[in-house]
């Protein structure tokens, strides 16, 4: 797994001191959910996750939210320098699908399920 991370971001500096993080694939219902965590004005640390169910993940105490279409917790295995980011790459060390549709961002919004493909 692979994410890129702005250097100023409060998630940088966890990232290189834990090595370890949490991948929740949402579902089509949980759009509020995406809406706080992208938000700005979410408390800092563990306190923005007192706003949403979650529990630890079975490897790696990663928090997990409750309803997700996916799980994945993984380990921080190299990190490459991009810049004003960096490039975390993390071996999936477990991993969960349930069934439904996930929520999908695109285009200045969010929808359910795969976008119908543009004409021409």
């Amino acid at each position: 797994m692979m994410c890129c991370i702005g250097r100023a971001a409060r998630m940088h500096q966890i990232l290189l001191s834990t090595r370890r993080f949490g991948v929740n694939i949402l579902s089509a219902g949980q759009e509020q959910s995406a809406r706080y965590f992208a938000g700005r004005d979410r408390p800092q640390g563990v306190e923005h996750f007192r706003q949403v169910d979650w529990f630890p993940g079975n490897r790696l105490d990663v928090p997990l939210l409750v309803g997700s279409l996916a799980w994945m917790e993984c380990e921080v295995t190299e990190v490459y320098d991009a810049g004003d980011h960096s490039i975390f790459l993390g071996a999936v060390l477990d991993a969960v699908r349930n069934p439904g549709e996930a929520l999908l961002s695109f285009g200045d919004g969010f929808h359910q399920g795969m976008p119908a493909p543009r004409g021409g």
